[in-house]
């Protein structure tokens, strides 16, 4: 067998790799001088990046505040295997390197019990072993805490909204509630946001649309009625009054729409009532809208903060794929932030002149924009709100649609961990090689069956 590379001494209270010390000597007053420099915080969870003999931690945990935790963490396998749980105090959750996954379980209840801040912690020379994937998971438990913070705060803003939203549209959402069938349809379905990689599909649309359903976000309404292209379902999630622009160039027969219950109430109003379905966000676990939107009355969503994972949510639901996503960029270009003729690019060139810049690139900037590389190699602007709304994204397609066939138009969009396609090829995929049926025209009362 060969020799191990991790040599533990307990007695002498040390632990070498390949011949070096993990501790310095004396073990215990090396460690107390790390333990000096850490601040001591509530609400706080202290990762222990390789608790090795655990010198300290217990010392630690004597100076926390109850509403805090220590979380030992060991991604070395030889130091798992040769010491492990050996000397970890009961108040401490360790996780080994085969444990990752129960590692963000963990984080998620922690933060869902109150956890706001993480400390990294190193007490001795194991988290040099491992640095970057130490780095790793910490960089992902800020990303987490900031996912949280960032949704409370939305709460915060929109809560009342959402539910007097939720309220208001009782009568109409239960009555025609959203129908999903146990297994979705078999049929490929083009998922379009507002991003400006949209405009590289709208002009195929007339032709994919003969054999693939089309799902689109309301924003992009405008560019599909100016391409005259009628969408199978507009999905319509918007709680106060600025998304009903997208309805000012007109609202096409034979389409379903689909509303949240927590959309603009007014925009139900001006719609066919027999052509919208309802969905219900379960956005907080309030007893009222339980009860009056019940999961076995009503299709149930997750909250994803976003439109364009919520879009790919409910076709999921519906179809069975292949999907092609477009317009789902999370990236914006300075001259440039929506697909041609959609509301906020046609406000846009309504108000500008020589001494204006873009209105909603000047919002977009204000939230401290970076650049980055898109889909097609280019160089666009992006935020942290976006970044989320693409980690999103990328999560579900990872893992709701691991086993479906998804691809994304490139275009100037961040990129989403599926392959890139253009329109012709998916055309030829979903005419020829998958051997798709052609549908009824888009628009027709044929067509309009299949949601």
């Amino acid at each position: 067998m060969p020799k191990s590379r991790i040599n533990p001494d307990f007695s002498a209270l040390q632990v070498t790799c390949e011949g070096r010390p993990l501790y310095t000597k004396p073990a215990i007053d090396g460690v107390r001088r790390r333990l000096e420099r850490i601040a001591i915080q509530e609400n706080t969870a202290y990762l222990i990046c390789s608790p090795l003999l655990s010198i300290g931690v217990h010392e630690l945990a004597g100076r926390l505040p109850a509403n805090s935790t220590i979380i030992a963490i060991e991604l070395d396998n030889e130091i798992d295997q040769s010491i492990g749980l050996k000397g970890i105090d009961q108040s401490t959750t360790y996780f080994g390197p085969k444990d990752i996954n129960s590692f963000h379980d963990f984080i998620n209840g922690a933060i869902k019990n109150g956890i706001k801040r993480s400390i990294l912690v190193s007490l001795n020379g194991g988290y040099r072993l491992h640095k970057q994937g130490y780095d790793c998971l910490h960089a992902e438990v800020l990303r987490k805490l900031r996912n949280h913070l960032q949704n409370q705060a939305t709460e915060m803003h929109l809560g009342r909204l959402w539910i007097k939203n939720s309220i208001e549209n009782i009568l109409l959402a239960v009555n025609s509630p959203l129908r999903t069938a146990s297994s979705p349809k078999k049929m490929p379905c083009v998922i379009l946001g507002a991003g400006t990689s949209s405009n590289e599909i709208l002009p195929w649309l007339s032709q994919i649309a003969k054999y693939a359903v089309i799902v689109a976000v309301d924003t992009i309404l405008p560019a599909l009625m100016a391409y005259n292209i009628t969408p199978d379902a507009v999905i319509a999630l918007e709680s106060q009054f600025a998304n009903v622009l997208d309805f000012v160039p007109g609202i096409p027969k034979n389409c379903r729409y689909i509303l949240d219950t927590s959309s603009y109430p007014g925009l139900a109003r001006i719609l066919p009532l027999d052509q919208i379905s309802w969905v219900h966000t379960r956005f907080a676990d309030l007893t009222m809208l339980n009860r009056a939107y019940p999961a076995d009355k009503i299709t149930n969503i997750n909250p994803l903060g976003s439109v364009g994972p919520t879009t790919l949510q409910i076709a999921g639901m519906l179809f069975s794929g292949p999907f092609l996503l477009a317009g789902l960029d999370f990236a914006y270009l300075h001259d440039q932030t929506h697909a041609h003729n959609t509301a906020p690019d046609l406000f846009e060139r309504l108000r500008q002149n020589r001494f204006s810049r873009s209105l909603w690139y000047q919002r977009a900037a204000a939230r401290d924009p970076k650049k980055t590389k898109s889909r097609d190699g280019s160089t666009v602007y992006t935020d942290l709100v976006l970044e989320k709304y693409q980690l999103v994204l990328k999560n579900q397609l990872s893992h709701a649609f691991a086993d479906r066939k998804c691809f994304s138009i490139a275009g100037k969009g961040l990129p989403l961990g599926i392959p890139c396609c253009n329109p012709a090829d998916f055309f030829s995929l979903i005419s020829i090689e998958d051997g798709s049926s052609k549908l009824p025209g888009p628009g027709t009362n044929e067509r309009a069956n299949n949601i």
